[in-house]
């Protein structure tokens, strides 16, 4: 029988809370907070030069029409990518130790073993908040899961099912109330997507001006729900490990984010010297109006401290993506484990054409086959052998030829790596 579920948006619902005490909110290290504010403030200014040089760096690959100047610029834009997320990581450190927070207690594998394994049964929330859906499902599979503060809290949630994974009812959310969820040092972070028609996009386009990052059509060669593949294919991109076009996609975004990190920062810096005068003399509260106001001024150091972690986390979630490098569970390479573990009872190439060859490989094998190889090139492959694994002769082709493959959904992509 086949089960429905309904997730309905409605609207936002003020509802009265108690104020929160001082005792309610997450501690800050308020002497590590005037220490490390200036280490901040560098690893941001960091940011900002590395983004505008990345942006350099796109709009020259846009505008060559030469292979090896295409190859030597984008040969810079790894490192450069690299560089970034180590800036990223950094500041989502620097404000873990304001915030008092420890190391992860688990891996990113496992937290995303324990949303994809677990099941919920008798799944039933009408009506229910969304920061309370969350909250129910942190539970049943034992990880933390944040909503970052641009994520309607009090959104309500209908669903009902009898029986559904974790990760299918997060995933549900995600795409009906536009959000997208990461997973950072081993806990769940669900933020707002920062899409086309999201305000902050509109905003930025408005004041910039759309922006063509790079004309290059062609996409890596690492999978990626994001991008929009002409005809539905994906072509190869030599050389680079790097999925360019999502790179391009998501280049607006991080300056997007690039740019509220440095408000973050003037706000984080104003609220530091307001409440660093107040401890140099030891000023305590003499009444209600101002043991509220040391509240509301700590809330507001909590709010900018976790928008900027925040921020630093969806970058760096950007660059693995961009680097094929987005998290996954071994056990996710069994068919690749077991499509290499395939025998191969008898192959003769004698001075076979290449792309001829990797066709019939997977003619023998069952699975489809794409290849990008140099235009113009002649390449042969000799190989003559008798009871043997896919792997090994994967492996003599790419002895032969520099080879870049990949098994992605079902079908193997070989590519030319082209000497630098």
């Amino acid at each position: 029988m086949k089960t429905r579920a309904a997730l309905f948006v409605l609207a936002v619902i003020c509802i009265l809370q108690p104020a929160a005490t001082a005792k309610d909110l997450p501690p800050i290290d308020y002497n590590a907070y005037y220490e490390l504010l200036p280490l901040m403030k560098e690893a941001s200014d960091a940011s900002n030069q590395s983004i505008r040089d990345l942006h350099t760096l796109m709009t020259k690959l846009s505008q060559t029409e030469d292979e090896d100047e295409a190859a030597g610029i984008r040969a810079q834009i790894r490192p450069l990518l690299l560089e970034h997320r180590k800036l990223k990581e950094r500041m989502a450190d620097l404000v873990d130790r304001v915030l008092l927070k420890k190391g992860p207690v688990r891996t990113n594998e496992d937290a995303l073993r324990a949303l994809r394994n677990t099941t919920l049964r008798r799944v039933s929330w009408s009506n229910t908040f969304l920061k309370y859906v969350a909250r129910d499902i942190s539970q049943a599979i034992g990880v933390p899961i944040r909503l970052n503060a641009k994520v309607q809290e009090l959104n309500q949630v209908e669903i009902n099912f009898p029986e559904i994974s974790a990760e299918g009812v997060m995933d549900l959310i995600c795409q009906n109330f536009d959000l997208k969820w990461i997973i950072f040092e081993g806990e769940f972070i669900v933020l707002k997507k920062i899409g086309p028609n999201e305000a902050r996009f509109i905003k930025w386009e408005k004041k910039h001006g759309k922006v063509d990052w790079i004309g290059e059509d062609k996409a890596g060669t690492y999978e990626s729900d994001e991008v929009e593949l002409p005809n539905g294919k994906r072509e190869l991109r030599k050389l680079e490990n790097m999925d360019l076009p999502l790179l391009q996609q998501n280049m607006t975004k991080m300056y997007i984010l690039e740019g509220e990190s440095k408000r973050h920062e003037t706000r984080l810096k104003e609220l530091e010297m307001n409440a660093r005068v107040l401890d140099m003399f030891n000023k305590k509260p003499k009444n209600e109006e101002e043991r509220q106001a040391r509240i509301k001024r700590h809330k507001h150091i909590l709010h900018y401290l976790y928008m900027e972690r925040e921020n630093s986390i969806e970058v760096w979630d950007i660059i693995n993506l961009v680097l094929g490098e987005k998290t996954r569970l071994p056990e996710d390479d069994a068919e690749l484990r077991k499509l290499l573990s395939k025998q191969i009872p008898l192959l003769i190439w004698d001075n076979k054409d290449l792309e001829t060859a990797l066709y019939e490989l997977g003619e023998l094998i069952g699975v489809p086959v794409e290849v990008d190889l140099p235009t113009f090139v002649e390449m042969a492959v000799t190989i003559q052998v008798e009871n043997v694994t896919v792997e090994t002769v994967i492996n003599m082709i790419c002895d032969i030829h520099p080879l870049d493959w990949r098994y992605v959904d079902g079908k193997l992509f070989f590519a030319h790596i082209q000497g630098e």
